[in-house]
């Protein structure tokens, strides 16, 4: 194997042989977390159909969809961190900073009040309306004072701070149509079903492949609209469907898990020490992988500790994002 042979295989190949065999092995680990605990042996018998029905029951109807729908909402969440960090350039940028996710989980709440008996689509529908509306206002107010990447970050955390007191005071004055999302909204994958994979697991593939398929005119649009317009890009229509995909990305996420503070945020800032280059396909690729690793093994980690009650997620991610949140700001003013 030549140098170059050598220094394309670490730089690429080698970074996701660890993050894939990463996401296996936690894949099954997965499955074999709950209050029956199962072997891996178990877990293998299962699908070769030489394990008890209970135990195979168990797997296929709670764990499976539980472990697969880990791994598409940390990918949505992650990838929708990744396309706002190259837009904004900006090291605290995050949708769930910038009302993305909080406008989708409003979006759900009224929803239920309006109409308590509303099929799995029209709540999918309006995550992904309420997503919308708070992105546009969002855009419209650092539109109107001046755009920065400051100015984004701040005028959405107060949109942010906005939608979360509007939602808990819906959940207050509606116990009985709401309180059953308390700990979904939250962060949480005890809701999970193959009703909901099936609706949205093809949206979600759909996003993801159009993501990764214009990663490398996001990042030339990143490095200015007069370098994009230079090869032909047209910016402001580039721009219209970038915020559709954030918004699909997070709104469906948010409708299978709930909101996770900071999640893509710590997604993005751990998938960089794997990075070498500036190949956006391999940045978004690597952080869609880190997303779905970091959502499996933050589950795995609470079912451990707390078999027999569920944790809502998002305490989890609050209580680890807090602090990589402080240190990236730090990081950022120390730099000259």
């Amino acid at each position: 194997m030549t140098i170059q042979q050598t220094s394309r295989f670490k730089r690429y190949i080698l970074p996701y042989i660890l993050l894939l065999t990463i996401l296996f092995c936690l894949f099954f680990y997965s499955l074999t977390l709950g209050a029956v605990k199962s072997s891996f042996s178990q877990i293998t018998s299962c699908f070769s159909q030489e394990q008890s029905a209970t135990i195979c029951h168990i797997i296929a109807v709670t764990r499976l969809p539980r472990t697969i729908t880990a791994v598409m909402a940390g990918s949505s969440f992650a990838l929708a961190g990744a396309i706002l960090y190259y837009i904004t350039r900006n090291q605290l940028a995050c949708p769930s900073l910038l009302g993305i996710n909080q406008g989708a989980i409003l979006g759900i709440l009224l929803c239920l009040i309006i109409m308590p008996f509303i099929s799995l689509p029209g709540i999918i529908a309006a995550a992904i309306i309420g997503g919308i509306i708070s992105g546009i206002i969002v855009y419209s107010i650092v539109s109107l004072i001046g755009v920065s990447n400051l100015k984004l970050v701040l005028v959405g955390q107060a949109i942010n701070i906005f939608l979360y007191a509007l939602g808990q005071v819906l959940i207050v004055l509606f116990p009985d149509k709401t309180g059953g999302m308390l700990v979904t909204l939250n962060g949480s994958l005890a809701g999970t079903s193959w009703q909901k994979i099936e609706i949205i697991a093809p949206f979600i593939t759909i996003i993801i492949l159009i993501s990764i398929l214009l990663a490398k005119k996001i990042y030339l649009l990143s490095l200015g609209k007069e370098i994009a317009l230079s090869i032909g890009i047209n910016a402001n229509q580039l721009l219209i469907i970038i915020f559709f995909l954030i918004v699909g990305l997070c709104s469906l996420a948010v409708t299978m898990v709930g909101q996770l503070l900071f999640f893509p945020l710590i997604a993005v800032h751990l998938s960089k020490p794997l990075l070498r280059g500036r190949n956006p396909y391999h940045f978004c690729i690597i952080t869609c992988l880190v997303g779905a690793i970091l959502m499996l093994a933050s589950d795995c980690l609470m079912r451990y500790i707390y078999t027999m009650q569920e944790i809502p997620l998002g305490i989890f991610m609050a209580i680890i994002g807090a602090p990589i949140l402080i240190l990236s700001s730090r990081l950022k003013r120390a730099q000259p």
